[in-house]
């Protein structure tokens, strides 16, 4: 998945991604950096990432944007509830995550290789 995503990124022109792969190693990542955007997969240690995020003042404007395998009703009252502002489903990523970049960073406001993206990919559920 991690390698698919930044495949997807590096397509868009996006060159700036620095990788984390759970929940410590994200936050250390986060402390250090200032991004225009966070990729987060759902579930327990995206779920924590993201409260972490929005309950930090210098991170909680950060976009995130959540690929799950998931997307019941339940799953996406909780990642809507939780702050992200996008949610990608894992099985259309290659579509969808270009659409929902452009949606948070329309042209003309960003250029797309500017962007510096944090992408916190933990395979949790051994996909």
């Amino acid at each position: 998945m991690r390698k698919l995503t930044r495949q997807y990124l590096a397509a868009m022109g996006i060159e700036q991604v620095d990788e984390a792969d759970g929940v410590f190693s994200a936050l250390t990542l986060l402390r250090g950096s200032r991004y225009d955007a966070l990729i987060v997969e759902w579930g327990d240690s995206g779920r924590e990432i993201v409260r972490a995020v929005k309950a930090n003042p210098f991170l909680q404007d950060t976009a995130v944007i959540v690929i799950t395998s998931d997307i019941g009703d339940d799953t996406l009252i909780r990642i809507a509830e939780s702050g992200a502002r996008e949610v990608v489903s894992r099985a259309f990523l290659p579509a969808q995550l270009p659409l929902k970049i452009m949606a948070l960073f329309p042209s003309g406001k960003r250029e797309e290789r500017d962007l510096k993206i944090a992408m916190i990919i933990t395979e949790e559920d051994g996909r």
